[in-house]
């Protein structure tokens, strides 16, 4: 819905309001709705809810406790990977063998693995494993 309003009222300001708090949920919100407000219902009372409705009708982002930390990490991150990167990694961390990450992907097993070796470059250990390199992503909050 964020989605959709973004695009077809450009100039509307949109608060997200969200039980999750996984950091890759956390992070596609950001990136493609970029919300002016973003609360974790964990982190909020109602006295925040009103503060950010009042901040964002200043021209002002804001963003709850959770949120906030993550956009810091990505900030301090300078490790960034693709959308098929990304969408690799999570489908490994659910279990996908490489017959089906071919097909999800729509690469060939040879894309698959360059593309897993150069995300292990990019988390500074080519010798890790697929499960340790599904913790470094998940720590690195991009599962």
């Amino acid at each position: 819905m964020g989605i959709m309003i973004r695009k077809n009222l450009p100039n509307t300001k949109i608060i997200v309001i969200t039980s999750h708090d996984e950091a890759f949920r956390l992070n596609n919100i950001l990136n493609t709705v970029q919300p002016e407000g973003f609360l974790v219902k964990s982190d909020i009372d109602f006295s925040d809810l009103i503060e950010t409705i009042k901040k964002v009708m200043d021209e002002k982002n804001h963003f709850s406790h959770t949120v906030a930390t993550l956009l810091k990490r990505n900030s301090l991150n300078k490790t960034t990977l693709g959308d098929v990167d990304i969408k690799l990694l999570h489908e490994i961390s659910n279990g996908a063998k490489m017959k089906e990450l071919v097909e999800l992907l729509h690469l060939s097993k040879s894309g698959v693995e360059k593309r897993k070796r150069r995300i292990k470059e990019k988390f500074d250990d080519w010798h890790m494993s697929d499960r340790d390199m599904i913790l470094a992503a998940k720590e690195k909050g991009f599962i």
